[in-house]
């Protein structure tokens, strides 16, 4: 979930297309498969997670073996740059976190998986439109998909939504904090009994940038969507009254909040629940419940892609219809997980299993179905991991004290230090 990936490695890593995507697209057509009886497929990954498929895969599929290679975010791109220039060792699939993945799908190297021998088309009905549109080039080519479906979830405590909403019913939690006022009011009311309201500021943001009307760039020019300006106060408020717990997201004094009994939600996608609640809690078990924002928006997720230019290219798209798109295969991960994923038909039978002993019996996958129905704007661009990570300082810099409007002129000033072909006006 953690970024590092510095501005200058995106416009490095698109010279390296144009200038070696070539020479690498000969060297690998020139690998000879049909010499070996087994294939093994080399996959570079930003975790473990996708190991999970491989036993199963290769058990069903004994001519092809899967090597994964776990690479961490910040150090993905430098490698992809390096392999892509050079045509050596380039890995037959591929992934990158959900903000990072723009720039992989416009820049041509992940294959239309429209075309033979790969078949996404028999599967759209079946896959969540909104994570199809994030893996979608800007031409409507279908390049990347990424297991999990990430709705952003309001995870929280009911014995304190009891105390200071009078209910901890997942519907009724909901209509109280339907809007910034009355999650204020909520907050401001919390804290006069030495509770937090929400673990970070950072857990709102998500949803304000899925409720823009514009993308952070329109031909080529930087946006700031009044959305972001006008969170910005939120923020400094949330901040300066001790509303969050004043740490940043995957911080100890975060994940440890689980067990604190003066901190009220976690604003985050079903991941929140299932790798920091749900392991963390321990006297807390039962006392957990979830419900979903006013503004549904999705977040995150490890996008995978076939290298265009891969010799086995039937062999990868095994794997990935294996891991992305084979009902049974994905209903066993999910149920062992408990992520949210991307085919409908494992989300509705998932939502018809048995509730979480952390919840309090609660089963949230209907919820999750009912947000992902929702209507998302396609508001990706290949700037969005640096343009949030400047906001958010930007933000932070102005709840310690500098001009708001002095804050925002130096969010500008990072991105055009970032991105000199942007136009920053």
């Amino acid at each position: 979930m953690k970024k590092g990936i510095k501005a200058v490695l995106v416009i490095a890593f698109m010279l390296a297309l144009t200038s070696g995507f070539l020479f690498a697209q000969s060297a690998s057509e020139s690998k000879d498969s049909s010499s070996q009886d087994v294939v093994t497929l080399e996959v570079w990954a930003r975790g473990d997670e996708i190991k999970q498929w491989v036993p199963g895969f290769e058990a069903a599929n004994p001519g092809i073996k899967v090597n994964v290679t776990v690479i961490p975010d910040q150090e993905m791109t430098p490698k992809l740059i390096t392999v892509l220039g050079s045509g050596k060792g380039v890995p037959d699939l591929f992934m990158q976190e959900a903000s990072y993945i723009t720039y992989l799908v416009e820049a041509g190297c992940f294959a239309d998986l429209n075309k033979a021998p790969y078949h996404i088309n028999d599967y759209k009905d079946n896959i969540w439109d909104a994570i199809l549109k994030v893996g979608t080039d800007s031409t409507g080519v279908v390049r990347a998909l990424t297991w999990q479906a990430n709705p952003g979830a309001i995870i929280y405590r009911r014995d304190i939504a009891k105390e200071f909403l009078g209910t901890d019913d997942p519907a009724e939690v909901a209509s109280l904090l339907d809007t910034d006022e009355k999650m204020l009011e909520v907050a401001r009311k919390m804290k006069e009994k030495g509770v937090s309201f929400v673990s970070c500021f950072k857990d709102l943001y998500d949803s304000k940038v899925a409720s823009r009307t514009n993308p952070w760039v329109v031909d080529g020019k930087l946006v700031i969507d009044e959305q972001l300006i006008d969170f910005m106060d939120m923020a400094k408020e949330i901040i300066a009254n001790g509303y969050d717990l004043g740490v940043d997201q995957w911080a100890s004094e975060w994940i440890a909040a689980v067990e604190s009994d003066s901190l009220f939600c976690y604003i985050l996608p079903p991941w929140g629940y299932q790798y920091v609640v749900k392991p963390a809690a321990d006297k807390t078990i039962g006392k957990w419940a979830i419900t979903t924002p006013s503004t549904s928006y999705i977040s995150g997720g490890s996008y995978l892609g076939i290298y265009e230019n891969t010799p086995h290219k039937e062999e990868a798209w095994k794997f990935f219809e294996y891991v992305m798109l084979n009902d049974d295969a994905l209903y066993e991960y999910a149920k062992n997980s408990g992520d949210f994923v991307v085919l409908k038909s494992v989300c509705e039978k998932l939502a018809q299993s048995e509730g979480e002993e952390v919840l309090g019996g609660q089963n949230p996958n209907g919820m999750f179905i009912e947000a992902m129905n929702h209507e998302f704007r396609s508001l990706n661009t290949a700037y969005d991991s640096q343009l949030n990570d400047a906001f958010v300082s930007a933000i932070k810099a102005y709840a310690a004290g500098i001009d708001k409007d002095a804050a925002i002129e130096q969010f500008k000033n990072d991105v055009k230090t970032a991105f000199p072909d942007l136009i920053v006006e």
